[in-house]
């Protein structure tokens, strides 16, 4: 790419800083630089080049979850203690493995979060909390941030102890999130 020509000029210099990419072009051609080609000093004369540039980039941002219910705390958080599903159960007690990347993995035991016809059976059922597929909605931000927030599109409950006919590893319950205002969430890769 460095090198690369075109009409009046050549591309001399690439520099990356955050995520801004700036490019250096000079003009080298004779119209240009030649001092008796015309009577305006060379640094005076107007020159162009065009120069068909790819830039591709990674950048490192922490995933977080997204709070569902979010009468109990901060919207968006890390390493919660506790995680929602719908309106019915949330895992409780969780301790984290890992959490941030395109994975997070806990353990915690569900409890019912309404009242069950009954009794409630499936409460203290020990679970493995499994947050997947990082997405972003456009436009939903952080207060106080400017870019888009990344939060796991996939909450899922994995059964650590059987559940009736259901064996451990089965996902229990699981759940996509959806952009707030109804759009599509976008994956991050």
């Amino acid at each position: 790419m460095l090198g690369a020509r075109d009409a009046d000029g050549h591309l001399t210099g690439l520099s990356v800083k955050g995520n801004r990419v700036t490019f250096t072009a000079v003009a080298d051609s004779t119209r240009v630089c030649d001092p008796n080609a015309d009577t305006r000093p060379p640094a005076n004369r107007p020159w162009s080049a065009k120069f068909n540039v790819v830039a591709n980039f990674k950048k490192r941002v922490m995933v977080l979850l997204w709070n569902l219910d979010p009468l109990r705390g901060k919207p968006f958080t890390v390493r919660p203690r506790q995680v929602q599903i719908g309106l019915a159960g949330a895992a409780r007690h969780i301790r984290w493995k890992q959490f941030g990347s395109r994975t997070a993995v806990g353990s915690g035991a569900f409890k019912s979060v309404i009242p069950c016809a009954g009794g409630c059976t499936d409460n203290g059922t020990l679970l493995t909390v499994k947050l997947t597929r990082p997405v972003r909605c456009p436009g939903e931000h952080q207060p106080r941030h400017k870019e888009d927030v990344v939060f796991y599109g996939k909450v899922a409950f994995i059964l650590r102890q059987r559940l009736g006919v259901l064996k451990p590893g089965t996902e229990w319950i699981s759940t996509k999130l959806t952009c707030p205002l109804g759009g599509t969430p976008v994956p991050v890769r």
